[in-house]
């Protein structure tokens, strides 16, 4: 289990709340039981988030980055897209995984 920081740990939450508990399926996975919770999004959604949220853009940038080893699976075989962008996979994370 990889260590995180508090800036990662901040993030981390508001994107789950932004993000992953928005998202359309969620409340039917947990439902179901599933543990393996995530959702499907951007980048630049996720830098969207973060910004917004009192991040700088670099900041933002670093922060998303450092969180490619633990947090967000960008799968360079998944093909997928939207609006031209490549989608990546964020893990659900609750303070409780802290």
């Amino acid at each position: 289990m990889t260590t995180l920081t508090n800036n990662q740990k901040q993030a981390l939450t508001f994107l789950a709340k932004n993000i992953v508990e928005k998202g359309d399926i969620y409340a039917e996975r947990v439902a179901c039981g599933e543990t393996d919770l995530g959702d499907w999004t951007t980048m630049s959604e996720m830098l969207s988030v973060l910004t917004n949220n009192g991040w700088n853009q670099k900041e933002a940038e670093g922060t998303l980055g450092s969180l490619t080893q633990s947090h967000i699976d960008i799968d360079d075989d998944n093909g997928l897209s939207y609006k031209g962008e490549k989608v990546v996979w964020l893990v659900h994370y609750t303070e409780e995984q802290a």
